[in-house]
């Protein structure tokens, strides 16, 4: 990758960190990258194996709910992002959503119509995904997705690097912080109570959620407080 370009958006994270007067840290990456990529929020989760999907930062309201729907419905574009290892653009939702309907549907309901994903690394492994959405269609300039491309690289530095909120540490409060943990509690119980794995578990949270209109985070928090009771009935169909 162009040294300059390092060089380049390294001094806009260093610019935006000195206006805020913070550190260089994730938070400061996905400001930098609402600036540089002309969009309206950014997005940043760490993600894992069998559905482990942390939301570690977002820009803004619309962003976490953006987050909660695509971890709620096991799809969209930073799941896909996530699998195929490689930035999934769409510059229109109206016109390419057909990989992940239900995603691209409410999200349009959200008002989103531009969204770009991109996987986080830590060498060849996979560690998260971040991503920006627009209100107005539009694909990114060459300079911008170069420049894209480099804060994915720096993301995955901060999302893993062993100091206060730019690594471990801010994953952590996410994970003890946000609802997430619930699902995952919630997760084991039906896991346990049903006999199935931890994914089809979540399957079944996922699909039980879809079927009666709840965000999943409810469902789990049913779940987990003894109001909910999944039966061998309730499945991700």
């Amino acid at each position: 990758m162009d040294i300059s370009r390092r060089v380049h958006v390294w001094n806009l994270l260093a610019d935006e960190a000195g206006k805020r007067r913070e550190p260089i840290s994730i938070a400061v990456a996905c400001h930098t990258a609402v600036r540089v990529l002309a969009v309206d929020g950014v997005t940043v989760a760490a993600m894992g194996h069998d559905d482990v999907h942390l939301p570690v930062f977002a820009t803004s309201e619309l962003g976490r709910r953006l987050e909660d729907l695509e971890f709620a419905l096991g799809e969209g574009p930073g799941t896909q992002a996530h699998s195929d290892g490689a930035a999934v653009l769409t510059s229109d939702l109206e016109r390419c959503s057909a990989g992940w309907p239900l995603f691209g549907s409410d999200a349009l309901e959200m008002g989103i119509r531009g969204i770009f994903a991109f996987p986080l690394r830590s060498g060849t492994v996979p560690v998260g995904v971040f991503r920006a959405y627009r209100a107005n269609p539009g694909e990114l300039t060459a300079s911008q997705l170069g420049d894209a491309l480099v804060l994915a690289d720096i993301m995955s530095v901060l999302l893993l690097g062993p100091e206060g909120q730019s690594g471990q540490g801010f994953v952590q409060d996410a994970i003890s912080s946000d609802h997430h943990v619930e699902v995952y509690q919630a997760t084991g119980m039906v896991s346990v109570h049903l006999g199935v794995s931890l994914a089809d578990a979540l399957a079944r949270l996922r699909g039980h959620a879809f079927a009666h209109g709840q965000p999943i985070s409810a469902v789990a928090r049913e779940v987990v407080q003894g109001r909910l009771r999944l039966d061998e009935g309730d499945t991700d169909d």
